[in-house]
């Protein structure tokens, strides 16, 4: 994140007394208008920025004496016209538009009368003394700036920073004529460097290099250095890129912070911001993370592959493992084979039974059902499913032989060709009862398997043949 602010002083006194800059906005954005419009130098303009307090609160207390802004594109010439600068303290944080958006209304606060001169941007700065120091006590700043003389028109350009809220209004009048109580407004702040004498309280700095120490299913653990002295900072985790709400967060003493009740899977925005009294904190700090997966807790759970972060919790073997046409595509360029296990589930898989369709491009490439052992290993289940060129249903394949101690259910895509096969429609539930009993009917112990004949499942234990439904064939 850019830093958007840079404090610079030099210490007269222990006690706190300072003859200081601090420059606020120290942005790569640029603006045409703020803080003024060369371009319309000819005519009467009008110029307006709210500096909201949270950039200036390290200048309570001071007096200004004087502003510097900078500037990115140089006018051609000296710029001539003359312009009254003014400063007051205001209620809004932000300007307001009308009922379309279209123009923002100029505040109408009182002012105090700082600066009357020129402001010739055909050098890298604009410095602004002030005639009168200004007392500044904290809240937001209004800076307001009206032509009192016309002169040449000469474009420039002003560095600053990008915000989220219109802090600048620009408007002109033709003709001579003045502008009125509505103009353009800007998403921007103009890079300024206060100077300013007197007794501040000591600067309270962002955080710095917040990062994330552990991310899991349903926890997160960040920590950071402090910018300054600072010994109390606010954290709050927001879901996806939501802004900072300050009135959940936690104020800790030590530069760290955990979060729990996470969900998996899941994007967070965590923000930090040093704290140093009620009405002082710093601007915040952000780090956005992504929570691991966790075990699929719910039963039946179904896959059909049509979200594209579908195989976010998959292990694949690697790039040849992919969604294709809203399935799962294995693919091959020549003799191979190929794996990708399942997510994780909180459930005894020998309890449980699987569905899925599938079909392959090639009579010499077989899909075999089967888990990922303790041993990292592929162990098939059975016998590898018949070649199809057609969408073939596999339905309620008992998973009755899997061990405690499997990691993941899996499928290997296996071919003495470039060829491929698609899996969609996956289901995985807890085996119908009726063929659970008619397994535990037959010898205790003695492996079931499962194979497609005409078209059927069919389950063999002890040669005998079942069907779905628990009947003998």
């Amino acid at each position: 994140m850019k830093k958007i602010f840079t404090f610079i002083a030099m210490v007269l006194a222990a006690a706190g007394v300072y003859a200081a800059e601090l420059t606020v906005a120290d942005g790569t954005a640029t603006s045409e208008k703020m803080p003024i419009r060369g371009y319309y130098g000819d005519c009467f303009t009008h110029n307006q920025v709210i500096y909201p307090a949270a950039y200036i609160q390290d200048l309570k207390g001071a007096s200004l004496t004087s502003m510097t802004f900078y500037v990115s594109s140089q006018a051609s010439a000296a710029q001539t016209p003359v312009y009254t600068v003014s400063l007051a303290i205001v209620s809004a944080d932000k300007f307001t538009s009308d009922a379309y958006g279209s123009s923002y209304y100029f505040l109408t606060d009182e002012t105090v009368k700082v600066y009357e001169g020129t402001m010739d941007a055909s050098q890298a700065t604009v410095t602004v003394t002030f005639d009168t120091p200004f007392a500044y006590n904290g809240g937001n700043l209004l800076l307001d700036i009206q032509t009192k003389t016309r002169g040449n028109d000469k474009d420039s350009e002003f560095l600053g920073l990008s915000t989220s809220s219109v802090l600048s209004v620009f408007a002109n009048g033709f003709g001579g004529g003045q502008p009125g109580t509505s103009g353009s407004g800007e998403s921007f702040l103009p890079k300024t460097m206060f100077a300013y004498t007197g007794e501040v309280s000591a600067p309270c700095v962002k955080p710095a290099n917040l990062k994330a120490d552990s991310v899991a299913p349903d926890y997160a653990a960040v920590s950071w250095t402090a910018g300054g002295e600072e010994t109390q900072w606010q954290a709050v985790c927001m879901a996806g890129n939501a802004a900072a709400d300050w009135s959940g967060a936690v104020l800790v003493n030590e530069p760290k912070a955990a979060f729990a009740n996470l969900q998996p899977t899941s994007d967070y925005t965590i923000y930090v911001r040093s704290y140093c009294a009620e009405d002082k904190q710093s601007f915040a700090e952000s780090i956005t993370i992504h929570t691991a997966c966790g075990k699929v807790t719910e039963l039946p759970w179904s896959e059909d592959f049509s979200n594209a972060d579908a195989l976010a919790c998959w292990e694949l073997q690697n790039a040849n493992v992919r969604i294709f046409s809203g399935a799962l595509m294995f693919g091959l360029n020549g003799a191979d084979s190929l794996v990708a296990a399942m997510p994780e589930f909180d459930a005894a898989y020998d309890t449980l039974a699987l569905t899925f369709n599938y079909n392959t491009n090639s009579y010499n490439a077989t899909l075999e059902l089967g888990y990922i052992s303790a041993e990292d290993a592929f162990v098939a289940l059975g016998d590898a499913y018949p070649k199809t060129k057609n969408y073939t249903l596999v339905e309620d394949v008992l998973l009755n032989t899997v061990p405690a101690a499997a990691k993941r259910l899996a499928f290997r895509y296996a071919a003495t060709e470039a060829s491929y096969v698609y899996v969609d429609n996956i289901t995985l539930k807890v085996a119908p009862e009726e063929v659970v009993t008619a397994i535990e009917q037959t010898e205790a112990g003695v492996k079931a398997v499962k194979r497609i004949e005409n078209g059927q499942l069919v389950i063999i234990k002890n040669g005998v043949r079942f069907n779905v439904l628990g009947s003998a064939l």
